[in-house]
C-alpha cells in the first residue's frame, strides 16, 4: 500500500505541468516526499515520462553530457 500514495502523486504531476515536464527534477522531488515507497528515482523518472507520453503531453529533453 506505500506505494499507493506515489503513484497518485505521479499522475497528479503528470497531468497538472503545464508546458514541459521536466522529469528528472519531478523524480527527485517524488523520491524524496515518499521515501516509503522504496522507488528509485529512475523507476520514477520512467513512470512520469510514460504516462506523458501516453497522454500526449511534451517532456523536457534531459540533458545529455
Amino acid at each position: 500500500m506505500s506505494k499507493l500514495p506515489l503513484a497518485v502523486e505521479i499522475a497528479d504531476v503528470v497531468t497538472a505541468a503545464e508546458g514541459p515536464l521536466d522529469v528528472q527534477a519531478a523524480a527527485a522531488e517524488l523520491h524524496d516526499a515518499y521515501p516509503e515507497a522504496a522507488v528509485s528515482r529512475e523507476d520514477i523518472a520512467d513512470a512520469l515520462t510514460t504516462e506523458r507520453e501516453a497522454a500526449g503531453l511534451p517532456v523536457k529533453p534531459s540533458d545529455t553530457k
